[in-house]
């Protein structure tokens, strides 16, 4: 299976891989050989700790179809809606 595969089977993958979160994925590399500074360091520590609680929360919102405005909004952009939904599983496959 390919690297673009492996991607459009998992979208939690494609967000991971996203440039606009380098920092995360790259800073304790960087710090253990020594080209970040503990201070930095720990600044991107605090921001993953965040992403993975909002990532959290966002597991445990359910949304649903009745909700009026929400099919209002989805049907204006030609989206559907499955039973069960997430907002992380939304917002994850929305970005692919």
């Amino acid at each position: 299976m390919s690297h673009i595969e492996c991607l459009q089977q998992d979208p939690n993958s494609a967000l991971f891989l996203r440039e606009d979160n380098a920092d995360i994925r790259l800073s304790e590399k960087a710090y253990k050989i020594g080209l970040l500074d503990k201070k930095y360091y720990d600044i991107v520590q605090e921001k993953k700790k965040n992403v993975k609680e909002t990532m959290e929360k966002l597991e445990n919102i359910k949304l649903g179809t009745s909700n009026e405005r929400l099919v209002e909004i989805l049907d204006k952009y030609n989206e559907s809606l499955k039973s069960g939904t997430t907002l992380k599983r939304n917002f994850a496959s929305s970005k692919k």
